[in-house]
Parts: structure tokens; C-alpha cells; sequence
């Protein structure tokens, strides 16, 4: 028998898309970084500039990809996917504040092992970023949202989504089935009254 297919919930598949753009987003920024570096820098050979400069403009400016996730954090259709895309951009701005940082160091430094640290603490904030908010959004959780005192309107994927548990029968339901045992005169619907009764656990096998 082939399993029962359930919808997807369009929310939760929102949320996770844009966590799937954030690995995707250093195919740009990582170009665009290298270029303004060298943009910047060829600007430097016929003006007085600080060092600090290049890092700074060249990390801005590529960061500039991340603005993308107002989309989703201001005009998302609904609250738990504008709090996703919130959070979203919460952890592109924890890679470029840390890239910022690694930058200006290695800058003022020229230290090639603050450089190496600084790519290897990028490395783990971009997977592990990444991953945490996927599977919030796949669960239908949002930290941030909890955070912020609006767990409340946290949705469920469909599948998890639990079943409302049924009602006992009333004793004027049962009445009615033990009144067509009794006085009905039709035996099918007689079984299928008793039949009921079984299946309520209200009539002993003899």
C-alpha cells in the first residue's frame, strides 16, 4: 500500500530557503571581496590612505550581498518566516563583523596566523550557523523568535502537526446502541450496533 503523502508546510520551506541561500552567499561575497580589494588598493597607489581601509571598505562592501535578507525579514508573508529571515541576517552579520575583525588584525599586524585563525573561525560560524538555523526552521523552531517573547506564533510542520484526541461516547449515544440491540428489527443493524459496543470495550466476550 503506498504511503499517505502529506503537503509540505510553505512556511517551514520558506524559512529553510533562505538558510540554503546563506550557503550558497560566499560564492559572491568571496569574489566581490577580492575585487574591491584590488580596486581599493589600486586606489591607494595615487592617494594617502590608512591600511585599515582597504579590510574595511572591501569587507562592507561585499557584506553588501547579506542586504538581501530584508526581503524575508521585512516583507515575509508571515511572522515565523520574517523572524527566520531576522535570524538569518543575524548570522551574516556575526561573518562580517568576524571578518571585519580578521581583516583589521591581519592589517595593522601582518600576522599570517591571526589570518588563518580568523578563516578557520569563519569556516566554523558559516557551517555551524547554517546548520542551526536549518533545523530550527525544519522543525518549526525559531530561537530568536523564542528569544524575543514570540514563541507563541512558532509553527509545526504538517507531518508533527498532533491529532486532536477523540471523544469518549455519551451515555445518550450509548443508550442508542443498546436501544437498536434491543428493539430493532433489523439484524444488520443490530451486528453493527453490537459491533460498536465491542470495539468501546463495553460488552464481554463470553
Amino acid at each position: 500500500m503506498a504511503s499517505k503523502m502529506t503537503k509540505p508546510n510553505s512556511e517551514i520551506q520558506t524559512a529553510k530557503d533562505w538558510y540554503f541561500w546563506l550557503w550558497l552567499s560566499p560564492v559572491l561575497t568571496i569574489p566581490t571581496l577580492l575585487v574591491l580589494l584590488m580596486v581599493v588598493s589600486f586606489s591607494a597607489g595615487t592617494n594617502e590612505m590608512s591600511p585599515w581601509i582597504f579590510p574595511l571598505v572591501a569587507v562592507l562592501g561585499s557584506a553588501l550581498w547579506h542586504m538581501i535578507l530584508l526581503i524575508p525579514a521585512i516583507g515575509g508573508k508571515t511572522e515565523f518566516v520574517r523572524w527566520h529571515g531576522r535570524q538569518a541576517l543575524l548570522l551574516a552579520g556575526a561573518r562580517t563583523a568576524l571578518a571585519l575583525a580578521t581583516a583589521l588584525i591581519f592589517s595593522l599586524r601582518e600576522d599570517g596566523f591571526s589570518l588563518l585563525l580568523g578563516f578557520l573561525l569563519l569556516v566554523i560560524l558559516w557551517l555551524g550557523g547554517n546548520i542551526w538555523g536549518l533545523s530550527q526552521a525544519k522543525r518549526g523552531d525559531c530561537a530568536l523568535m523564542r528569544w524575543s517573547g514570540h514563541g507563541d506564533g512558532l509553527t509545526l510542520p504538517v507531518a508533527q502537526t498532533p491529532e486532536p484526541p477523540k471523544q469518549p461516547p455519551t451515555p445518550v449515544e450509548i443508550d442508542q446502541l443498546v436501544g437498536i440491540i434491543r428493539f430493532n428489527s433489523n439484524p444488520e443493524q443490530r451486528l453493527a450496533a453490537l459491533a460498536q459496543l465491542e470495539r468501546l470495550g463495553l460488552v464481554e466476550s463470553l
